[in-house]
């Protein structure tokens, strides 16, 4: 869960319940950080870029709750199907 956690501990400071600031959040960058659970983005409807390069994702499926995505940067992850991009 590095992922869930490196996003919450960055808002950690703000008064708004973590739920409202993952809602709000509309870029990410985790490139790099061995990376492969993405559930996480089902709470964050506002998303539109992320970066999430040189990890180990292997499924694109949690994208499908997040419907303003604009751009995605996957390159060097463990996407095998090309079947994946069905849930963009």
């Amino acid at each position: 869960m590095v992922l869930k956690a490196a996003i919450k501990a960055q808002g950690s400071n703000s008064e708004k319940k973590p739920e409202a600031q993952l809602s709000s959040i509309k870029s990410i960058n985790m490139w790099g950080n061995d990376i492969d659970d993405l559930s996480i983005l089902r709470e964050m409807k506002s998303l539109e870029i992320v970066s999430l390069s040189l990890n180990k994702v292997a499924s694109l499926r949690d994208f499908a709750h997040c419907p303003h995505i604009k751009e995605i940067y996957l390159r060097k992850n463990n996407i095998c199907e090309l079947q994946e991009i069905s849930h963009l």
